[in-house]
């Protein structure tokens, strides 16, 4: 007979023989995606929807190709795109993606089951399908080699729009470019712009080089939909941020600081709104603060006088939340009138009033922590 001690053994070492078996038998699943990936295609696609090309990959190569509802939605015509013509015959079949994906601004990650279509960074910051002329210009980005060769520095100037205010903005871009190196255009590109505290995107047939606050609320500004309805609200941060291609997040004291029900059981539903304009509904029903910041929009405890002790601001503009307060007025019978202030209803002196102010309490916090 077993005893206690016995049996939870036992258990625990079929546990970790199932557990092993499991862990096994994905590492071969990735293993044979891999071989797949460097295995002739043999496919020729003409005049086909993405979703049926999708399909007849799959059928033919026996690799899962997975494609998000919400990836899919950053395709000029989702699903319904028709591919002219790709010829991946005898290519291996890692090549014959990128020759299908690339020009829809998309790349792919090999996972332990299925091969994830996901969009590059460029596409998902738009926040919405780009154009043909945007996607053509994000291949003609990605072709370059500014970091290495004069010819394509040349050629990505004539592409680039700057909208930083600094009289030696591209030099300092050229110079940034050319330390960095190897590499594809998009990406030093990346690089360089990090390292000057710039951001850039694509407009219709230009790349924009400009403050990431710039591109921050540039996208702030994108329409949305959104029906979400008692999720967690880190969930549904999370969902606004993806429709916008912005992140979105809460400090833990500020998400804390809310009760049980609204943390858990949060609903936001707007249709055809900007996203700034939903950001500003959540900070009036939650009573948080939103800041923009290099990391996305976070939203913070206002009663906490150290909840931006920890968020860098962003590089241009001032540190904002939707609401700037409120104003109480009582009522005879006892009750009271709450009129939330928005900043952009603010005067001028007491907006410069309130930047002062920031600077100064951002000031003596730097002062204590060097202490």
């Amino acid at each position: 007979m077993y005893n206690g001690m016995q049996v939870m053994k036992v258990n625990i070492l079929i546990f970790l023989c199932l557990f092993t078996s499991v862990v096994s038998a994905t590492q071969a699943t990735r293993s044979l995606i891999e071989q797949a990936l460097d295995e002739p295609a043999r496919i020729t696609l003409d005049k086909v929807r993405l979703a049926d090309a999708m399909d007849k990959i799959i059928q033919q190569t026996g690799v899962t190709i997975r494609m998000s509802p919400e990836v899919m939605a950053l395709v000029p015509h989702g699903r319904d795109t028709i591919i002219e013509r790709v010829d991946i015959a005898n290519l291996p079949l890692r090549e014959g993606l990128k020759k299908l994906f690339g020009p829809l601004g998309m790349t792919f990650e090999v996972h332990e089951r299925n091969i994830e279509i996901v969009p590059l960074q460029a596409i998902y910051e738009l926040g919405r399908p780009p154009t043909w002329s945007e996607l053509e210009l994000l291949q003609r980005l990605t072709a370059l080699t500014p970091g290495v060769d004069k010819a394509s520095l040349e050629s990505l100037k004539s592409i680039v729009q700057i909208r930083v205010a600094s009289a030696g903005a591209w030099d300092d871009l050229a110079s940034a470019l050319r330390t960095i190196g190897p590499g594809s255009g998009d990406q030093v590109l990346q690089v360089a712009c990090d390292q000057l505290g710039w951001s850039w995107w694509l407009e219709d047939q230009v790349v924009v080089v400009g403050s990431f606050d710039q591109q921050l609320r540039r996208q702030l500004q994108m329409r949305i939909t959104l029906k979400y309805n008692g999720r967690p609200l880190i969930d549904a941060l999370q969902a606004l941020g993806q429709a916008v291609g912005v992140t979105v997040k809460a400090e833990p004291a500020a998400l804390a600081c809310l009760p049980q029900h609204m943390q858990q059981r949060f609903s936001v539903n707007v249709v055809d709104e900007t996203a700034e304009r939903v950001l500003e509904r959540i900070a009036a029903y939650t009573g948080l603060g939103y800041l923009l910041t290099p990391q996305g929009v976070v939203f913070f405890d206002p009663k906490e006088s150290s909840a931006t002790a920890t968020i860098e601001p962003a590089q241009d503009g001032p540190m904002r939340s939707g609401y700037a307060g409120k104003i109480i007025v009582p009522l005879k019978d006892g009750t009271t009138i709450e009129w939330l202030i928005g900043f952009d209803e603010l005067p001028q002196d007491l907006q410069q009033r309130r930047q002062q102010d920031l600077a100064n309490a951002f000031k003596k916090i730097r002062n204590q922590n060097s202490q």
